[in-house]
């Protein structure tokens, strides 16, 4: 049974809780297994039977609650449509007694009432476009001056970290991120006070200093991020300034399925 289960319009802040909400019980779900493989095929060449894989990736997720008015069904049903107004996104977020807190974004493709019937439901499709779930806070560890700490990953995918450097009585020189990825250095001096902010989360890669950005996606010849199933060490350094460095990494599991 869900401890959690949340579903909330990002853009009204609408929030309907279907285990605290004695209007409604969700009758189902569908679409948290993991999404399909998407597999570009080519004729082998030669007369071989069969083909050549070419390429991969994963569809986008498609969520589909079924959602059953039993209170207050005038007023309940309306709540719906404020909740799922199509086109509109959605964050849906549960968790189980032994599964970390989960969340996932996705867009309204349908919301269809069956109004005026004796058991009122809803069925709502919801795309997401970015298919993993991930942890619904991040957990973060924070490393002062040239340092080392470990980030667990042992159950989630391949992702990125959020690294943020704060020099702190000192200006840093050339600061670099070390994760099983590589070593990452930043040819940058971090004046004293300023922040300098390393994404490598797929989709949004960039890096900011002092809140502007100073490197598109492409600038960085390794990201550093995390890897699948395992204990990541990270570690920091830098050509001068070391010990004025104060660093905080972020890091949101990522998970094929539910």
């Amino acid at each position: 049974m869900y401890t959690t289960c949340q579903i909330t319009n990002l853009d009204s802040s609408a929030v309907l809780d279907l285990v605290t909400d004695n209007r409604y019980i969700l009758t189902g779900i569908t679409g948290l297994h993991a999404p399909a493989g998407l597999l570009t095929q080519n004729p082998a060449a030669g007369g071989i039977d069969g083909s050549v894989i070419s390429g991969t990736r994963r569809d986008t997720r498609n969520l589909v609650f079924t959602i059953r008015i039993i209170n207050d069904v005038e007023a309940a049903r309306l709540n719906l449509y404020n909740i799922f107004p199509t086109g509109q996104k959605i964050r849906f977020s549960y968790k189980l007694p032994s599964t970390p807190a989960l969340s996932i974004d996705g867009y309204v493709e349908t919301a269809e009432v069956t109004p005026f019937t004796q058991t009122e439901t809803i069925t709502v499709s919801v795309i997401c476009p970015d298919p993993y779930f991930r942890d619904a806070t991040a957990r973060t560890i924070s490393i002062t001056g040239a340092g080392s700490g470990t980030i667990d990953n042992s159950k989630g995918l391949d992702t990125g970290i959020i690294c943020t450097i704060k020099a702190q009585g000192g200006a840093v020189t050339n600061p670099s991120i070390t994760t099983p990825a590589g070593t990452t250095t930043l040819n940058i001096t971090i004046a004293s006070g300023k922040t300098l902010i390393i994404s490598s989360d797929p989709g949004a890669k960039y890096v900011s200093y002092d809140g502007s950005r100073c490197l598109p996606f492409t600038g960085l010849p390794i990201w550093p991020t995390i890897k699948a199933r395992q204990v990541n060490g990270v570690s920091l350094s830098a050509d001068s300034g070391a010990p004025y460095m104060r660093t905080q990494i972020a890091f949101r599991g990522k998970y094929l399925g539910a």
